[in-house]
Order: C-alpha cells, then structure tokens, then sequence
C-alpha cells in the first residue's frame, strides 16, 4: 500500500500548489475507508514542505518519490522513500522518517 508515488518534479509542484495534502488525504481515504486522522495531517503539512526544501537543495531531479510506504505484514509506514541512481550509475534507496521536525539543517 502507498499512499503517494511520482517522480520529483511532479512532488515539488504538487508542494508548491499546496495540492499534495489534499492528493494523499484522498489516496488515504480509498485504500482506508476512512480520512486520514488531525495528527495526521497536520504531520504532513509540516515535513512535506521540508522534504522538498532538502530535495531542492540536494538538487534532485531525475528521481521517484514515495510517501507512506505501508510495510508488507506489518501495519507500520515508512514515511518517505526515494528512489534514484547515484553519479555512479549505481541504484539507490533514501529512506526517511518525519519526526515533526521544526526546522532542517543540511549536513
């Protein structure tokens, strides 16, 4: 189960739009029956502009984006996954996990 999938570019103008709350709650709503909870999405406003503001500035473009990745047997979500090749051609997965963060630091 995935709650939101697409490529980079699609997510940064789905940020950008402020859509990207109302898509996945919508996604949510189909695959659970029900709307996502308050926490829930007040979770998602708050990281999901941060996530993008860090692909930005790591200056992805040519990768995919998953966002609630439903772990198979087991009922836990992996947050946010990316997907893409690094400068070595080699594949690549960057998980990420929100944790309400208040602000983001580049390392």
């Amino acid at each position: 189960m995935l709650i939101y999938q697409d490529t980079i570019k699609q997510f940064i103008q789905d940020v950008r739009k402020n859509q990207l709350t109302s898509i996945m709650s919508a996604r949510f709503q189909e695959r659970f029956g029900r709307l996502p909870g308050y926490g829930e999405l007040n979770s998602w406003q708050n990281s999901i502009p941060r996530v993008r503001d860090l692909i930005e500035e790591a200056e992805l473009t040519d990768n995919m984006i998953a966002i609630e990745y439903e772990v198979p047997y087991n009922q836990s979500r992996i947050d946010c996954l990316l997907f893409g090749k690094g400068k070595d051609k080699v594949s690549n997965i960057v998980l990420i996990e929100l944790k309400q963060w208040s602000s983001v630091k580049a390392l």
